[in-house]
């Protein structure tokens, strides 16, 4: 079994290079181009693959960090009218060790941005404060557990081109924090701030987009 190796500022940022308790077949895919709903996605790593790291995005009481994801809409002709988001990660309490929190009731705090370029940008939809659907996956990163979270979030991305995505658990009363799994399918890449501006880290997050596509000849039209 290979060492836990902690990337750390001051608390966890990511356990990198961790192969993990597979306990199921890795239910942890988006859908597929085409598929009624979905945009744009990246499939998470199954949390056995070496590979699989974990990056913190969360306020807490045991340190703030943010995650930033691009969303690439020059993959499609159209531009992106999003309705919602899945993520996956840990949900941990860091109380003189790391352990699994009960994730119940935690809100996500979610931001779309123009890209800077090379970080976030002029926000697009202001931060949107929503409450997560979570899905126990039956899977495990160490002892860890790893979950879906389903994320209600409403954005019109408005053209076509590079745009990012920040996703950060909001204080609770479990002090609770979101710790996203890394995903495939990007430009192997995202961005973290710890407090000192953002930062490159290794591998995508795992990310679905779901909502509507609209033709681009249709952007500007309307009913009068």
């Amino acid at each position: 079994m290979k060492s836990i190796r902690i990337r750390n500022t001051c608390l966890i940022v990511a356990i990198v290079g961790f192969a993990g308790v597979s306990t199921a077949q890795s239910p942890l895919t988006c859908g597929a181009l085409g598929d009624p709903g979905f945009l744009l996605g990246q499939d998470a790593h199954d949390p056995a693959d070496p590979d699989a790291d974990i990056m913190s995005s969360h306020l807490t009481s045991w340190g703030t960090y943010i995650m930033a994801e691009t969303v690439d809409q020059s993959v499609d002709p159209g531009w992106f009218d999003i309705s919602s988001l899945t993520v996956w990660g840990l949900s941990l309490v860091n109380s003189g060790g790391l352990t699994n929190c009960d994730p119940t009731g935690i809100t996500f705090a979610v931001t779309f941005y123009e890209d800077a370029p090379g970080e976030p940008g002029t926000v697009i939809c202001p931060s949107q404060s929503v409450p997560a659907a979570n899905i126990p996956t039956g899977l495990q990163l160490s002892v860890f557990d790893v979950y879906q979270f389903d994320l209600p979030v409403a954005c019109d991305l408005g053209s076509v081109g590079t745009k990012w995505v920040t996703v950060q658990s909001e204080p609770n009363p479990g002090d609770c924090g979101f710790v996203w799994l890394s995903g495939t399918g990007g430009d192997g890449t995202s961005l973290q701030d710890a407090g000192g501006g953002w930062f490159s880290r290794d591998n995508d997050r795992s990310i679905c987009i779901n909502g509507a596509t609209v033709p681009v000849e249709l952007e500007k039209f309307s009913i009068q």
